[in-house]
């Protein structure tokens, strides 16, 4: 897959994994519509290309995102397992707005704000007071 094809708020961390011998083959920057709200990188590989994976990331932070996750998954295949696979997911970077809105992309729709509305309706509702509850 070339760069081009990369969501550009997950390219830099595709293109270091891919330097350092990584074998990914799913990314996504995340948001709406998209698959995942967060940012992810998908790659084959054994424990130990792991976590080389996972400190490659932590020791060049210049593309922005921090590691939240890393999951050894399993596809299930006709009934039979195939893998192991890796996800690493990523916070949002820091200059993304709630809820995960990239920077120069302010046109879009927030990725998930009716839900963040009935939060913030539920936070500040009377019956959390009744129960004993603090307001957000």
């Amino acid at each position: 897959m070339s760069s081009s094809a990369l969501d550009p708020g997950i390219a830099g961390a595709v293109e270091l994994l891919r330097a350092k011998g990584i074998a990914t083959f799913e990314s996504c920057e995340g948001g709406r519509g998209h698959s995942s709200p967060e940012p992810f990188i998908r790659f084959s590989g054994s424990v130990a290309e792991a976590m080389h994976a996972v400190a490659a990331i932590l020791f060049d932070p210049s593309y922005g995102l921090r590691p939240m996750l890393l999951r050894q998954e399993w596809t299930l295949m006709d009934g039979w397992p195939v893998g192991p696979e890796w996800r690493l997911t990523f916070y949002p970077p820091d200059n993304a707005k709630w809820p995960w809105v990239w920077p120069g992309r302010e046109g879009w729709e927030p990725a998930y704000s009716d839900a963040q509305a009935a939060i913030d309706a539920e936070a500040d509702s009377p019956t959390r007071e009744a129960n004993g509850l603090k307001s957000a």
